[in-house]
């Protein structure tokens, strides 16, 4: 286990999502929502891909955010309270940006279940 990969990644993670809630709190006419989506979308697969490395797990064998979330999941069966599954940008292959995440309404779901998985796996 590298701790200061996992502590990069971490720290990584935070700055993104702090980033993600500054964007989100700007009067709504202002918020640039992709920036958001992005910021929040990275920030879940940092955390995802420190959990997995103090898990002595490489997260670069896992293709997409839903293998890393669901290997997590084999680890911590606990997060299934956490249901990444709504967002929809969880695969490589899939993802709906244009179609879902134009609204603050939506990027601020996404946020909320990215504060949900830091708070599980970083804070616990």
């Amino acid at each position: 286990m590298n701790n200061s990969q996992i502590d990069r990644l971490i720290y990584d993670g935070n700055q993104m999502l702090q980033r993600a809630l500054e964007e989100v709190n700007r009067p709504a006419e202002d918020v640039a929502c992709l920036a958001v989506c992005q910021g929040t979308k990275l920030s879940m697969d940092n955390f995802l891909k420190g959990f997995l490395l103090k898990n002595n797990i490489d997260p670069e064998s896992l293709n997409t955010i839903r293998d890393r979330y669901e290997k997590c999941l084999i680890l911590d069966p606990e997060l299934k309270a956490i249901n990444i599954y709504t967002l929809d940008c969880i695969d490589e292959d899939k993802c709906g940006m244009s179609e879902y995440c134009l609204s603050v309404e939506k990027v601020s779901e996404c946020i909320a279940i990215a504060e949900n998985l830091r708070n599980k796996i970083v804070m616990a």
